[in-house]
């Protein structure tokens, strides 16, 4: 990270922003991967809610990145991946199979946390913050359904938004402490589902209505 900063001070942004991106996220990456060892008494590199604080400081350092977007719009990027692979899907596959195939794995997804986390769990507080926060999101995603089967589409997928929304900044906080790195995957889905939506919604519908 500090790498980073000196290069930040010795060559023009336009050259050298990028590169000073990844390496000041590396830096990051290799401080933020330590931890355990520096919130717990015996160095425990391997300390469990540490995954939570990694998850967290990244939460963290997105928000920041949308407030200073709002005080500082940046140009538009020439090429972004993910926004063109969501793009390509958005034209190509109709939102209800997307939002379908999603409803059926998070259904699935919380069968299997039900039957695999006990409620006599010794974190009790989190299995109980765990359950709510799902419960929560499961009944944004029942009334999302309930609008957009009713033709009021638009309330719908801001209903679904919503759901993503509260399972991407708190309920995969909670899935990282019980499944540690495994959550991954199920944060990922959440991620690109959010992305494929507003794709769509920007795509579908009229601007003055977002």
């Amino acid at each position: 990270m500090f790498l980073a900063l000196i290069l930040i001070f010795l060559f023009p942004p336009s050259l050298i922003l990028k590169h000073c991106a990844v390496i000041g996220g590396l830096g990051w990456g290799v401080f933020i991967d330590e931890i355990g060892k520096y919130i717990t008494r015996d160095n425990n590199y391997w300390y469990q809610p540490a995954i939570i604080y990694i998850y967290i400081s990244f939460v963290l350092l997105y928000l920041l990145y949308r407030f200073l977007q709002t005080r500082f719009p940046p140009r538009p990027p020439k090429f972004n991946l993910l926004l063109s692979l969501t793009h390509k899907a958005a034209r190509f596959k109709p939102i209800f199979v997307a939002l379908f195939f999603y409803s059926f794995y998070y259904a699935i997804d919380k069968l299997v946390d039900l039957f695999s986390i006990s409620i006599i769990h010794p974190a009790f507080h989190m299995v109980y913050l765990k359950i709510i926060i799902d419960l929560l999101s499961s009944l944004l995603i029942i009334l999302g359904w309930f609008f957009y089967l009713s033709r009021r589409r638009l309330a719908g997928l801001r209903l679904f938004r919503l759901s993503l929304l509260l399972n991407i900044f708190l309920g995969a906080v909670i899935k990282f402490y019980f499944e540690q790195f495994s959550a991954v995957f199920g944060l990922g889905i959440n991620i690109l589902v959010l992305n494929y939506l507003n794709v769509y919604k920007a795509g579908k519908i009229p601007p003055k209505l977002l």
